[in-house]
Formats: structure tokens, sequence, C-alpha cells
């Protein structure tokens, strides 16, 4: 399987905001989009879905917590 390169996600800001921002925007969404963590409630590894700024939910068991701004890990 292909690896997303973190210019496909950053594709709509067109050349506005420079490179360099787009390529690290690019990498902290790859990564929490990609990347499985374990849910504190049920304790499997899944990928987390980003409700909001630092509130994150487990798709499994629909447990919603409070982690940091990119990170669901505390």
């Amino acid at each position: 399987m292909k690896k997303k390169s973190s210019s496909r996600i950053t594709k709509s800001f067109g050349p506005r905001y420079g490179f360099k921002l787009r390529r690290k925007y690019g990498e902290v969404v790859l990564r929490y989009k990609t990347k499985k963590y374990e849910c504190p409630n049920c304790g499997k590894k899944t990928k987390m879905k980003k409700v909001s700024l630092g509130i994150w939910k487990c798709p499994k068991c629909n447990f919603t917590f409070a982690g940091e701004a990119y990170n669901p890990e505390v």
C-alpha cells in the first residue's frame, strides 16, 4: 500500500501559506489519521476520530475523551 504524501492533504491550500507551513501541517494530519492509538476506555488499538481541538472519540466504543490538540494521548 502506497503511503500518502503530505502534499496531497494540503492540496486545497494551493500556493498560499508557504511550503514549510503546508508541509508541517500535512505531517501532523497524516500522523493522527494513520496511526492507531489505544483507547483509554476499552483498551483496543484503533484510529481515533477527532471531534474538535483536543476532543477525541473512539469509533469502537463511542467513548469521548480529552487529549492533546493533535495527539489523543495525554
